[in-house]
C-alpha cells in the first residue's frame, strides 16, 4: 500500500502478516471420573485436533494416576492428528482411595498442551470379595498324582516371604506364587520336581524329584543352594530304591523320605542325613506297616512328629518322632485304606480318611491314635489344618459339589463350608493354608487358591461354567474394553466377576433356552448369552446343510455335493421359511433340469 500527501512526499510497503503457526489442542470427553476399588471405569475419549494444518503425532503421557489405578492403554501412547483413543481406568482391590488429578499431557516437537481428569476413587465391596482364584502352571494330572502312587506334598507356605512354591514335575521347576495378591513371582528350574517342603528354620525349601538328586534352594533367594546325589538303597536283591521322591524336614535337622524304586512304584520310607548324604531304612523299625511299601504321610507343623500310613488294606498308621523313632501305633483302623493324612500345628491332632468297603470317613485322632471325636462320613480329596490347628479344612471328594468343609480343628465339630476353585470339573486337592485362611491346593493344571475366612451353610445348586470355550469372545482389542459373555448354569442376580484383579462393571445375568436334544428347526442355542439373538439351524444330518438366522438377516449355505430333486426342493422350502426375497439364491441352489421349480413366488 502506498500513502502520499499533496504532490510530495514518501511512500512506504507494509508487509503481510506471517501465517498461523501449526498447533494441536487435546481434549478429553470427560472432566470427572468416579471410580470403586477393583472396578472398571467407562471408556474416556482423549482427542487430539491439529490445528493451522498441523499433521504430526501427538505422544500423550498419563499422570497422577493413584497407586493401584491403571490405564489401558497403558502411558504413553501416541495418537495422530485428527484421531481420538478409548482410554478405561481400572482401580485395583486395593488401590488408593481419595481424590486425584489426572493430567494427559500432549508433546509433538516444541509443541506441548494438555487436559486434566478428576479422579474419585472410592472404597468398594470388591475389597471384601473372596480371594478365591486359580493359576495355570501347564502342570498335568497323571505326574501329579501318579497312578499307584500315595499322594505327594506338592506345596509348601513360606510364612516369612509370604510365597507358595508348588512342585511341578510336568514342567521340571518350582513355581513360586505371592500370597499377597496370588500372582506367580518366580519359577525354578528342577528336573522332574515332584515334592516341596521347607526345612524346620524356613530357610530352604527342600525338593524331592524322580531323578537321583535331592535339591535344596534358599527361601530369601529363590536361587538353587545345593542338589545332592542320593546313594541308593537294595533291602532286597534285585531291587533298587534310588529316587527321592518326596523329602519332608524334621526338627533334628534329617529328612524323612519317600525312597522309590526306578522301575516300580512301590517306595520304602528312610532318614536322610543332609550333611552326611547318608540314608537309614526305616522298614526294620515298624516291618508290619511298611510289608507292602509306604503309603500316605504328613508332619506337624513344628517338625516333631510325622504320621505314615500303610499303602495296603490293612488299615494301619503308626507316628513317628524327628529320629525315625516310633512313638504311637502301629494302629488299626480297619480293613480298608488310608489315602490321606494331616497333622495339626504342635502334633496334638491328626486326621485321616479311611476307606473300607466303599464307605469313607474322616477320623480325628490325638497323638496316641485315641479318637477324639466321632468318625464324618465325607469323601475328601484333600486335607489340611489351618496355620493355628483351630480349623480342618476337607476338600469334596470328585463326586461331591465343587465345596471345601470347614471343621473345629480339635472337635471336629462341622462349621461350615467355602466354595472351592472348581477348574473344569476338577475339584482341588488342598495341601497348605497361611494364617488369614487362604488354601493352596493342586488344580486342574494349576493352584487353586481357596479363600476360607467365612464358612457358611451354602446352597445345594453350585454355580458353574460350561465347558472351554466358556468365555465368549476369548480375546478382545487392548483398548476400549470387550463385552464377554459367560456361559454355565446356577448363576445367581447378584453375581460379580472379576478378570484376574478387575471387577467387572455391571454385570447381567441372562436366562439362556434350554437345549434340545432332537434335531430340528431352532433346536440349540448358540454357546452364548446372545442366544436370543442368534441361532443355528440344525436340520436331521441327512441334508447337510445349515442356516444361520439374526434378528433382519440370515444366511444359506450348502454343502457342494450332488443334490436330488427332493433335497433341491428341502432347500427352497427353507428360504420361503427363512422369509427370504431372495430369488437369485433360490436358483444358484438349483440344477438345469429342475430350475423351472424355482420362482419369486414361491421363495
Amino acid at each position: 500500500m502506498c500513502a502520499g500527501c499533496g504532490g510530495g512526499g514518501e511512500s512506504a510497503i507494509v508487509q503481510p502478516p506471517p501465517p498461523p503457526t501449526a498447533d494441536f489442542s487435546i481434549t478429553l470427553s470427560s472432566s470427572s471420573l468416579s471410580l470403586s476399588q477393583g472396578a472398571t471405569s467407562p471408556p474416556v475419549t482423549l482427542s487430539v485436533s491439529g490445528k493451522n494444518g498441523f499433521t504430526g503425532a501427538v505422544q500423550v503421557t498419563l499422570s497422577g494416576l493413584s497407586k493401584g489405578v491403571l490405564s489401558n492403554p497403558a502411558s504413553p501412547l501416541n495418537i495422530a492428528s485428527g484421531a481420538n483413543t478409548a482410554i478405561v481406568f481400572g482401580a485395583a482391590t486395593n488401590a488408593a482411595t481419595g481424590n486425584f488429578t489426572i493430567t494427559a499431557q500432549g508433546i509433538s516437537g516444541s509443541l506441548a498442551h494438555s487436559a486434566t481428569l478428576a479422579l474419585a476413587v472410592q472404597a468398594s465391596s470388591a475389597a471384601l470379595l473372596p480371594r478365591t482364584t486359580y493359576a495355570r502352571t501347564d502342570a498335568v494330572a497323571v505326574f501329579d498324582d501318579p497312578p499307584g502312587e500315595a499322594r505327594h506334598r506338592r506345596i509348601a507356605y513360606d510364612a516369612t516371604n509370604k510365597h507358595v512354591f508348588v512342585a511341578n514335575r510336568a514342567m521340571n521347576r518350582v513355581e513360586v506364587f505371592s500370597t499377597a495378591d496370588q500372582t506367580r513371582v518366580a519359577q525354578i528350574t528342577v528336573p522332574a520336581a515332584s515334592s516341596a517342603d521347607l526345612s524346620a528354620d524356613g530357610a530352604t525349601l527342600w525338593i524331592g524329584t524322580t531323578t537321583e538328586q535331592a535339591v535344596a534352594i534358599d527361601t530369601a533367594t529363590l536361587n538353587v543352594r545345593s542338589r545332592y546325589f542320593i546313594p541308593p538303597l537294595s533291602p532286597i536283591p534285585n531291587t533298587v530304591f534310588d529316587r527321592p521322591e518326596e523329602l519332608l524336614p524334621m526338627s533334628s535337622g534329617k529328612i524323612m523320605m519317600r525312597l522309590r524304586q526306578s522301575a516300580a512304584a512301590q517306595s520304602l520310607l528312610a532318614i536322610w542325613d543332609p550333611v552326611a548324604n547318608s540314608l537309614t531304612n526305616l522298614t526294620s523299625v515298624e516291618p508290619a506297616l511298611f510289608q507292602n511299601g509306604l503309603g500316605a504321610m504328613a508332619r506337624s507343623g513344628d517338625h516333631t512328629k510325622l504320621i505314615v500310613a500303610a499303602n495296603d488294606a490293612s488299615g494301619e498308621a503308626a507316628i513317628f518322632d524327628a529320629t525315625g523313632a516310633a512313638i504311637a501305633g502301629p494302629h488299626v483302623f480297619g480293613a480298608g485304606t488310608i489315602p490321606l493324612a494331616a497333622a495339626n500345628p504342635d502334633g496334638t491332632r491328626f486326621a485321616v480318611e479311611f476307606v473300607s468297603a466303599g464307605a469313607t470317613q474322616l477320623f480325628l485322632l490325638d497323638a496316641a491314635f485315641n479318637q477324639v471325636a466321632t468318625p464324618v462320613s465325607r469323601s475328601a480329596q484333600g486335607l489340611v489344618f489351618s496355620r493355628d490347628g483351630n480349623f480342618l479344612y476337607a476338600s469334596e471328594g470328585v463326586a461331591g459339589p465343587p465345596l471345601i468343609a470347614v471343621f473345629d480343628g480339635h472337635t471336629m465339630q462341622f462349621i461350615g463350608q467355602v466354595p472351592d476353585a472348581f477348574m473344569q470339573g476338577v475339584h482341588s486337592e488342598i495341601e497348605e493354608a497361611d494364617e488369614t485362611q487362604l488354601l493352596f491346593g493342586i488344580a486342574n493344571r494349576g493352584v487353586s487358591f481357596v479363600d476360607a475366612t467365612s464358612p457358611r451353610a451354602l446352597p445345594s445348586s453350585v454355580p458353574s461354567f460350561a465347558p472351554a470355550p466358556s468365555a465368549q469372545p476369548s480375546q478382545g482389542p487392548f483398548t476400549g474394553g470387550t463385552a464377554t459373555f459367560l456361559v454355565g448354569q446356577n448363576f445367581e442376580s447378584t453375581a460379580q466377576i472379576k478378570f484376574g484383579q478387575q471387577l467387572t462393571p455391571a454385570p447381567t445375568v441372562s436366562p439362556t433356552s434350554p437345549i434340545s436334544p432332537a434335531a430340528g428347526w431352532l433346536s440349540r442355542p448358540t454357546r452364548s448369552a446372545m442366544a436370543r439373538k442368534f441361532w443355528k439351524f440344525s436340520p436331521t444330518p441327512d441334508r447337510k446343510l445349515e442356516a444361520m438366522q439374526s434378528k433382519s438377516t440370515a444366511t444359506v449355505s450348502a454343502v457342494t455335493r450332488r443334490r436330488s430333486p427332493q433335497r433341491l426342493a428341502a432347500r427352497l422350502r427353507l428360504c420361503r421359511k427363512s422369509r427370504m426375497s431372495l430369488p437369485s439364491r433360490c436358483r444358484s441352489l438349483s440344477t438345469l433340469p429342475i430350475r423351472s421349480r424355482c420362482s419369486a413366488s414361491r421363495c
